[in-house]
């Protein structure tokens, strides 16, 4: 039992050291949570500490989901945030082999195109608060519209209220099409900043 003891910690250890660590990280192998706090980026055996750290206390996975004990997201490989814009710098200035750095471009998706990516995204969710008239992934769906609360709120019950003729196609991009097509009758829609 011991000879089994020790090899899993050899082997724990052996991962731990061989682990690719991001540069700019601001913990150790064993990664963010309560750990990388408390003993830090100090190499070898204490890495074993922090992983066991992050792992019996829920740190670690509480610390992605909201941000916190050194779970900071570094820059991803380009992928579009939630307003549309690339992740990483933004101050990046790649150069068009003149010498002279140019200004990298934002894209910038449509509202239009982010509502039906966020309906693809949560589509159980949103279709369930849909058919209810109430929920946190409506209240996100509607807020896209950028209107008063109070037109939010009747978005919903026109959602609601035709819920199996907006849900006649599986299709997100026909879900949010049709959606357009019943706004589009509501006077409230023109104190809305996105354009239907």
């Amino acid at each position: 039992m011991k000879a089994v003891a020790c090899s899993l910690g050899l082997l724990t250890y052996i991962y731990l050291a061989s682990s690719p660590q991001a540069s700019a990280a601001p913990y150790g192998t064993a990664g963010c949570g309560l750990g990388s706090i408390v003993i830090g980026s100090k190499p070898g055996m204490m890495q074993i500490f922090a992983a066991t750290t992050n792992g019996t206390s829920a740190s670690q996975s509480f610390g992605i989901t909201s941000g916190t004990s050194n779970c900071v997201d570094h820059g991803s490989s380009g992928s579009d945030t939630m307003d549309g814009a690339p992740r990483g710098d933004d101050e990046g200035m790649p150069s068009d082999g003149s010498g002279d750095p140019k200004p990298k471009k934002k894209k910038k998706r449509s509202k239009k195109r982010a509502q039906i990516d966020f309906l693809e995204n949560n589509f159980y969710a949103l279709s369930k608060d849909m058919a209810r008239g109430e929920g946190d992934a409506l209240a996100t769906f509607t807020h896209s519209f950028e209107c008063p609360v109070s037109t939010e709120s009747k978005i919903a019950t026109l959602i609601k209220n035709d819920y199996s003729e907006i849900f006649a196609e599986t299709e997100s991009a026909t879900i949010v099409d049709t959606i357009y097509q019943k706004l589009a009758v509501m006077r409230d829609m023109n104190d809305c900043g996105v354009a239907i």
